[in-house]
């Protein structure tokens, strides 16, 4: 009994009382059948069993070693990241947080994944994501009450006015490199508030729908202009009208 003891103490010490943990094990040690194990251990852990491969391995290395624990020097799996390594991803988004893990990675030679696991798990770093408001001005918010009342009175005699509006957007690309899905990385939230202006090369494109179309499947790794105008005059063409300028 006090083999079994030692046996299964060491596997779960945290939960169970000894004696019945030790009775646990003892009936694998009779009966040598991992189904009579797992039954037992329902009782006292519920669903987090160990798999039959996992008594085994334990069993095994117990009657080898008379220990359980692992002795192999080091961690299984791949090789821990070295402190140079991790000095340099420390650094490199000190200097610039905002830089993607794609473009680190390949500024390092590294993996983009083992960039987002240290950055996530090591360094307790977070993305903040940089969203694009509209600066609104006191005059702005008197002309949206303003519209309110003007489009309010025609949609209570007409219910299907909605469907004879054309809805409008406009979308901005950035020829200068800048792009709106920005993360800074870094173990607070920066809080910061930053201004630009409209002034710089870009390209804007209008968008009017008064209806909702089918979906459109680009063939490549990005969409670009020439997608979208294609798309454009070949699927919807005569619904959709479009203006480029570049500023």
């Amino acid at each position: 009994m006090n083999i079994c003891f030692q046996f299964t103490i060491c596997i779960l010490p945290t939960s169970g009382n000894p004696i019945q943990i030790s009775g646990v094990f003892w009936s694998f040690w009779k009966n040598k059948q991992c189904t009579i194990v797992q039954r037992s251990l329902r009782r006292i852990h519920h669903n987090n069993l160990p798999s039959n491969k996992s008594i085994l391995e334990w069993y095994n290395d117990f009657i080898e070693r008379g220990c359980i624990c692992d002795q192999r020097k080091g961690h299984s799996g791949r090789p821990a990241v070295s402190e140079e390594v991790f000095e340099r991803v420390r650094d490199s988004y000190l200097r610039s947080p905002k830089k993607s893990t794609r473009r680190c990675s390949q500024e390092l030679q590294l993996l983009q994944r083992t960039v987002s696991n240290m950055l996530r798990k090591c360094l307790r770093f977070t993305p903040n994501k940089l969203q694009l408001v509209q600066m609104l001005y006191p005059r702005g918010k008197e002309a949206r009450f303003e519209f309110y009342h003007i489009v309010q009175e025609p949609m209570e005699n007409d219910p299907d006015l909605l469907s004879e509006i054309i809805f409008s957007d406009e979308a901005t690309f950035h020829l200068s490199g800048k792009m709106n899905n920005v993360r800074i990385w870094g173990t607070q939230n920066p809080h910061v508030t930053l201004e630009s202006e409209r002034n710089s090369l870009k390209v804007n494109v209008f968008y009017a729908v008064r209806t909702v179309y089918k979906p459109s499947i680009f063939e490549g790794l990005s969409i670009t202009g020439s997608s979208m105008a294609l798309m454009f005059a070949g699927e919807q063409e005569g619904h959709i009208s479009s203006a480029f300028e570049i500023r």
